[in-house]
């Protein structure tokens, strides 16, 4: 599903219904590892996986959809990785803390399910279709799929024009 779910949300004129399906992914299987933790563990896995594959491949795809230029789409990857990963590494050391000083996982999964409603908002709010930037709204194209082509025919003309190098200009 990670695979594929980009392919069908750079398509889609936002990627709202796909960041609320992926956290609801995600939140069923923590719920069920929370409520009945032995009654289907495969299932509750698979949907936890499903869920946290899609969510990391919708992210990484609106760093794409959400700018005009690949530059601007490398300085917005750049500043929100390393700010998300910043957060994240504290999430085991929380994580765990917390179930040592309960002696109990039911607090860390509640926890977990907890941190799904901001990831959620934030997920919906960056799944509008627009443009970071000052770049135009895109709400009236529903056509996403001829910019990203646009944006790739750029980046591979960038590409090329730098293995080139200063010199290719002189010959």
């Amino acid at each position: 599903m990670a695979l594929l779910l980009p392919r069908f949300a750079t398509g889609a004129a936002n990627q709202v219904v796909h960041i609320a399906v992926s956290t609801a992914f995600m939140g069923a299987g923590m719920l069920g590892v929370l409520i009945a933790p032995t009654a289907a563990p495969y299932l509750w896995a698979l949907l936890f996986g499903i869920g946290t594959g899609a969510c990391l491949a919708m992210g990484l795809t609106l760093f794409v959809l959400r700018a005009s230029q690949v530059e601007d789409s490398a300085r917005l990857s750049a500043m929100a990785q390393s700010i998300g990963y910043l957060i994240c590494a504290c999430g085991p050391l929380l994580f765990g803390l917390v179930h040592d000083l309960t002696n109990s996982w039911s607090i860390p999964l509640v926890m977990l399910l907890l941190f799904l409603v901001p990831q959620l908002i934030m997920g919906m709010l960056a799944g509008r279709a627009r443009l970071l930037f000052g770049a135009p709204d895109l709400s009236n194209n529903p056509d996403v799929t001829q910019l990203v082509s646009r944006r790739l025919i750029h980046q591979i003309e960038y590409s090329l024009a730098a293995d080139q190098g200063p010199s290719a200009s002189h010959r």
